[in-house]
């Protein structure tokens, strides 16, 4: 199937809305999402900028999927890394392989100056650890750790 991405545009946040719900409630550790959360996220990622972008994959179908990527500057390996928050293709277009055709778009497209790209996955997602291990992607051997405040 043939499909382009692009950057989010402000029309496409019904669609968006729509599928970041439909991610959290099939995949996404911590349960479902509330539309607030996604608008802060559209609202900082949604416009050009150093810190990540939404990104969009589509057809002349429509909205096909989303990525939220996330910019970050590593002393350790000297460049910007994009860390692949979220990736999430509509269920009437997977095993299509447009989740490996936009990953690669990710890894080696996407952002002149971006030299590696990380994630993380579920650890009974099988599926997706094997989609990003036959891609390149390999584990890291750090235990990543996180903090919330409140």
């Amino acid at each position: 199937m043939i499909c382009t991405f692009r950057l989010f545009q402000p029309a496409d946040e019904a669609e968006l809305q729509r599928m970041i719900a439909q991610f959290y409630a099939e995949e996404a550790a911590g349960g479902p999402i509330n539309e607030e959360k996604v608008k802060r996220t559209i609202n900082v990622l949604g416009k050009p900028g150093q810190a990540g972008a939404i990104l969009i994959a589509e057809n002349g179908e429509g909205i096909l999927g989303y990525a939220i990527v996330i910019h970050y500057w590593s002393n350790e390996f000297g460049g910007w890394l994009t860390f692949l928050d979220e990736l999430f293709i509509d269920q009437t277009y997977r095993n299509l392989g447009l989740g490996t055709k936009f990953t690669q778009f990710i890894m080696h497209e996407y952002g002149t100056e971006i030299i590696g790209v990380g994630l993380e996955v579920e650890p009974n997602n099988t599926r997706a650890l094997q989609l990003y291990e036959r891609l390149g992607f390999e584990s890291d051997g750090y235990h990543h750790l996180l903090y919330l405040k409140g």
